[in-house]
């Protein structure tokens, strides 16, 4: 069974289908709960609704982990599709000492692309951390960005001027964002709406080529046909120039909800971290340049709760938790349970795949190394050689399929009774820790200077 089937068969399941239904009928903002979703079948489902659909999604989870883990599992059920990370300003959640940029050029690039989506689907994760803190409003980042267009003129000491405004320091080479450097007919910036550097190339005044390049290598990579330099939206915006992030995306974005009680308690004990931490801020002005608390007080800083439900109002929402926080007006059930815990006893995964064969089940392992898969096959073989005979079609005359493979990693495997589908992970067999992947910017340390 390939990835595409499985995809499919949640696409045409009842409740996906009466979900995409409900979502895409009228203007009217209704409330829905998604019961009995187990481990990484909220991917399946979510991936399965936005295939299905030309509607913006926010996908709020209860952490950061969870978010990562759960942004991970979309990225693989839709290939070559972006899934935007929407993280929060700083080096922990919750912890408001010290910024992170990389995490600054992943909400503007967040911000940026669902607020610019028009009628194309876009797909972004967060957590309560990141949005309980303001970004800035877009008529405002739209008057302080700078874009550049090729065969069109770039005036430079214009663009330096602006850069320099937008707070940007000048470099030899650039490696992270909120830098720019010249050499020659080449400008080199970095803004902090993109993951990679842009390289633009002059013939006299007329600007040539465009392309992003990596700052490591310092070696070209695509060419575009246009950038938008934008400056920290984070830093270089006081606050009465910034909202909330909901009021930069568009009305036909569905915000979905993990646990939105969990939401709202770390909305008040952020606020209440911020208070005992703002003196220390204020105090070392110099070690904290351009930090949001230095603008007003924590609770003009950060959105409050209120203000954050108030916001909502004008989307539609799904719930997936355990609980729904709001009264749904629909509650649609899904019927499944947890992967079994094997802890590497193949004899006990074995029973267990014919068990679920001989009750209609599809027995999938999940597993992004091709080897494992290779390892699996040579374990059962050793085992119990007829069930694990799978290289040809002429092997597997007279012979059952125990399991199929999927070239792909999910977090966390599950029994969908609806599908009679066991999507099982290598991991979760193998008891081995399973850790998620998030994009890393670059630093001075790493960069070919």
């Amino acid at each position: 069974m390939t990835l595409q089937e499985i995809t499919n068969a949640y696409s045409n399941s009842p409740q996906v289908k009466y979900l995409i239904e409900q979502l895409t009928a009228g203007d009217d903002r209704r409330d829905y709960f998604l019961s009995g979703l187990i481990g990484s079948q909220d991917a399946f489902v979510t991936a399965s609704v936005f295939k299905q659909t030309d509607l913006n999604h926010l996908f709020v989870l209860s952490d950061k982990e969870e978010a990562a883990y759960f942004q991970n599992n979309l990225k693989n059920l839709l290939q070559n599709k972006d899934v935007f990370f929407f993280p929060d300003s700083f080096r922990r959640p919750g912890d408001f000492g010290e910024l992170n940029n990389n995490n600054v050029l992943l909400r503007t690039e967040t911000v940026n692309r669902l607020s610019n989506s028009n009628s194309k689907a876009e797909l972004a994760v967060t957590y309560p951390e990141a949005l309980i803190e303001k970004v800035v409003k877009q008529e405002v980042l739209n008057e302080q960005t700078l874009r550049m267009r090729v065969n069109e003129k770039l005036d430079i000491d214009f663009m330096i001027d602006l850069l320099v405004g937008f707070e940007f320091e000048r470099v030899d080479f650039v490696y992270e964002p909120g830098q720019f450097s010249l050499r020659g007919d080449i400008v080199d910036v970095f803004s902090f709406g993109n993951e990679f550097p842009y390289r633009v190339e002059l013939f006299g005044e007329e600007i040539e080529s465009i392309r992003t390049f990596d700052p490591l290598t310092q070696l070209s990579q695509k060419k575009i046909a246009s950038v938008t330099i934008v400056p920290n939206i984070q830093t270089h915006f006081t606050n009465d120039k910034k909202t909330s992030v909901l009021e930069v995306f568009p009305p036909n974005t569905i915000i979905w909800f993990k646990d939105v009680q969990m939401l709202m308690d770390v909305f008040a004990s952020c606020v209440e971290k911020a208070k005992k931490i703002q003196p220390d801020i204020k105090k070392s002005r110099i070690e904290h340049p351009n930090h949001p608390l230095l603008e007003g007080e924590a609770e003009e800083v950060f959105l409050s709760s209120a203000d954050f439900l108030k916001g909502i109002s004008r989307f539609r929402v799904v719930e997936f938790g355990r609980s729904s926080f709001f009264r749904a007006e629909e509650k649609i059930a899904f019927h499944s349970k947890p992967q079994p815990s094997f802890n590497k006893n193949f004899d006990l995964l074995i029973s267990n795949l014919h068990q679920n064969a001989d009750a209609g089940y599809t027995n999938l392992i999940f597993a992004e190394n091709p080897k494992q898969i290779e390892r699996f096959y040579s374990i059962f073989h050793d085992l119990q050689p007829k069930a694990a005979v799978t290289p040809s079609p002429s092997e597997r005359v007279g012979e059952r399929l125990l399991f199929s493979p999927v070239h792909i990693g999910i977090h966390q495997g599950f029994i969908d009774d609806d599908l009679k589908l066991c999507c099982y992970t290598d991991h979760q067999i193998f008891n081995r820790y399973h850790k998620y992947n998030l994009r890393q910017g670059f630093s001075r340390d790493k960069a070919l200077l």
